[in-house]
Protein backbone atom coordinates (compact mmCIF):
# COMPACT_ATOMS: atom_id res chain seq x y z
CA UNK A 1 0.00 0.00 0.00
CA UNK A 2 1.03 3.30 -0.60
CA UNK A 3 2.03 5.82 1.92
CA UNK A 4 -0.23 8.62 3.02
CA UNK A 5 1.10 11.86 3.30
CA UNK A 6 0.24 14.06 6.09
CA UNK A 7 0.66 17.68 7.00
CA UNK A 8 1.65 19.28 9.94
CA UNK A 9 -0.79 21.78 11.59
CA UNK A 10 0.96 25.18 11.68
CA UNK A 11 0.65 27.48 14.91
CA UNK A 12 -0.72 30.88 14.89
CA UNK A 13 -2.91 30.22 12.05
CA UNK A 14 -5.50 32.94 13.34
CA UNK A 15 -4.14 36.72 12.60
CA UNK A 16 -4.37 38.66 15.97
CA UNK A 17 -5.11 42.38 15.40
CA UNK A 18 -2.43 44.69 16.60
CA UNK A 19 -4.79 47.55 18.14
CA UNK A 20 -1.27 49.62 18.39
CA UNK A 21 -0.32 49.50 15.09
CA UNK A 22 -3.69 50.31 14.01
CA UNK A 23 -4.06 53.38 16.08
CA UNK A 24 -0.73 54.72 14.81
CA UNK A 25 -1.81 54.50 11.00
CA UNK A 26 -4.94 56.14 11.87
CA UNK A 27 -3.00 59.03 13.87
CA UNK A 28 -0.56 58.95 10.80
CA UNK A 29 -3.65 59.43 8.04
CA UNK A 30 -4.81 62.51 10.14
CA UNK A 31 -1.53 64.14 10.76
CA UNK A 32 -1.31 63.84 6.57
CA UNK A 33 -4.16 65.63 6.20
CA UNK A 34 -4.15 68.25 8.58
CA UNK A 35 -0.93 69.54 6.73
CA UNK A 36 -2.59 69.30 4.04
CA UNK A 37 -5.06 71.60 4.93
CA UNK A 38 -2.53 73.85 6.75
CA UNK A 39 -0.59 73.89 3.32
CA UNK A 40 -3.38 75.05 1.15
CA UNK A 41 -4.11 78.47 3.46
CA UNK A 42 -6.97 79.48 4.89
CA UNK A 43 -8.39 81.29 1.81
CA UNK A 44 -7.09 79.71 -1.25
CA UNK A 45 -8.31 82.56 -3.24
CA UNK A 46 -6.15 84.85 -2.31
CA UNK A 47 -3.28 84.65 -4.40
CA UNK A 48 -2.57 88.13 -5.47
CA UNK A 49 -3.22 91.40 -3.99
CA UNK A 50 -5.63 92.53 -5.34
CA UNK A 51 -7.82 89.31 -4.60
CA UNK A 52 -6.59 90.47 -0.80
CA UNK A 53 -7.97 93.58 -1.48
CA UNK A 54 -11.51 92.98 -2.68
CA UNK A 55 -11.81 90.22 -0.19
CA UNK A 56 -10.49 92.70 2.43
CA UNK A 57 -13.40 95.36 1.04
CA UNK A 58 -16.39 93.29 0.78
CA UNK A 59 -15.94 91.81 4.02
CA UNK A 60 -15.64 95.70 5.31
CA UNK A 61 -18.78 95.92 3.28
CA UNK A 62 -20.68 92.82 4.87
CA UNK A 63 -19.61 94.28 8.26
CA UNK A 64 -21.07 97.67 7.29
CA UNK A 65 -23.91 95.84 6.50
CA UNK A 66 -24.66 93.91 9.54
CA UNK A 67 -23.98 96.88 11.76
CA UNK A 68 -26.82 98.97 9.67
CA UNK A 69 -29.43 95.75 9.86
CA UNK A 70 -28.52 95.95 13.81
CA UNK A 71 -29.33 99.61 14.26
CA UNK A 72 -32.66 99.49 12.24
CA UNK A 73 -33.49 96.92 14.55
CA UNK A 74 -32.34 98.44 17.62
CA UNK A 75 -34.48 102.08 16.70
CA UNK A 76 -37.49 99.96 15.08
CA UNK A 77 -37.75 97.94 18.84
CA UNK A 78 -37.23 101.47 20.11
CA UNK A 79 -40.10 103.12 18.31
CA UNK A 80 -42.59 100.26 18.87
CA UNK A 81 -41.70 100.56 22.84
CA UNK A 82 -42.49 104.37 22.54
CA UNK A 83 -45.73 103.86 20.39
CA UNK A 84 -46.96 101.11 23.34
CA UNK A 85 -45.74 104.19 25.76
CA UNK A 86 -48.16 106.68 23.84
CA UNK A 87 -50.92 104.22 23.52
CA UNK A 88 -50.89 103.88 26.79
CA UNK A 89 -50.94 107.47 27.53
CA UNK A 90 -53.88 107.87 25.45
CA UNK A 91 -56.27 105.35 26.81
CA UNK A 92 -55.44 106.91 30.01
CA UNK A 93 -56.65 110.15 29.10
CA UNK A 94 -59.43 109.18 27.17
CA UNK A 95 -60.52 107.01 30.61
CA UNK A 96 -59.95 110.91 32.13
CA UNK A 97 -61.77 112.63 29.41
CA UNK A 98 -64.97 110.13 29.79
CA UNK A 99 -64.84 110.18 33.66
CA UNK A 100 -64.93 114.32 33.58
CA UNK A 101 -67.45 113.87 30.39
CA UNK A 102 -69.82 111.81 32.75
CA UNK A 103 -69.25 114.41 36.23
CA UNK A 104 -70.61 117.01 33.74
CA UNK A 105 -73.51 115.39 32.50
CA UNK A 106 -74.55 114.45 35.90
CA UNK A 107 -73.76 117.70 37.36
CA UNK A 108 -76.08 119.41 34.52
CA UNK A 109 -78.85 116.26 34.83
CA UNK A 110 -79.20 117.74 38.33
CA UNK A 111 -79.11 121.33 37.66
CA UNK A 112 -82.01 120.41 35.09
CA UNK A 113 -83.89 118.50 37.45
CA UNK A 114 -83.54 121.83 39.89
CA UNK A 115 -84.61 124.00 37.13
CA UNK A 116 -87.69 121.66 36.70
CA UNK A 117 -88.74 121.24 39.83
CA UNK A 118 -88.36 124.98 40.79
CA UNK A 119 -90.75 125.51 37.15
CA UNK A 120 -93.35 123.26 38.26
CA UNK A 121 -93.32 124.87 41.67
CA UNK A 122 -93.90 128.16 40.11
CA UNK A 123 -96.46 126.65 37.62
CA UNK A 124 -98.89 125.01 40.27
CA UNK A 125 -98.35 128.60 42.29
CA UNK A 126 -96.67 126.90 45.13
CA UNK A 127 -93.70 129.55 45.21
CA UNK A 128 -94.02 133.32 44.10
CA UNK A 129 -91.76 134.33 41.33
CA UNK A 130 -90.61 137.33 43.24
CA UNK A 131 -90.26 137.59 46.74
CA UNK A 132 -91.59 141.63 46.47
CA UNK A 133 -95.14 140.40 46.09
CA UNK A 134 -95.31 138.50 49.55
CA UNK A 135 -94.17 142.22 51.15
Amino acid sequence: MADIKTRDAVKGTVKTIDKAAVASQRMKNAYAKTKDKAEQGYYTEENSPTEYASDRVSRAAGRVKDEGIHQFNKQGQKSVQTTRENIGKAKDKIADFKTKRAMKAAEQKKARAAAEQAGSQIRHGTVSRSGAEKV
